[in-house]
């Protein structure tokens, strides 16, 4: 089995797929850092797992299961910011 994992953005995860943030990649200005704060306060961070519960049609909110308690919903351009690595089968997060 290849040690070598991939990472993605959040958004392009599908329906089912589990994975744990590596990263939260924000823009430098006021913006940028309440994206981090909103994401930390829903508990997307680096280290935590996150499923795909559903994804809304023509690009709207994903759906998401945080560390396998919470749900939260957040915009696919939010969802562009987080760096995540794909969990497969039934490894568990590192």
């Amino acid at each position: 089995m290849s040690n070598a994992s991939q990472t993605r953005s959040l958004d392009q995860l599908l329906k089912g797929e589990r994975a744990v943030v590596r990263a939260i990649e924000s823009e430098e200005t006021a913006d940028g850092r309440a994206l981090v704060v909103r994401l930390n306060a829903l508990g997307i961070n680096i280290g935590k797992e996150v499923s795909v519960i559903r994804l809304a049609w023509l690009g709207g909110p994903m759906l998401l299961r945080v560390n396998q308690a919470t749900q939260v919903a957040i915009r696919r351009s939010e969802a562009r910011c987080v760096v995540v690595e794909e969990i497969k089968g039934d490894e568990s997060p590192a």
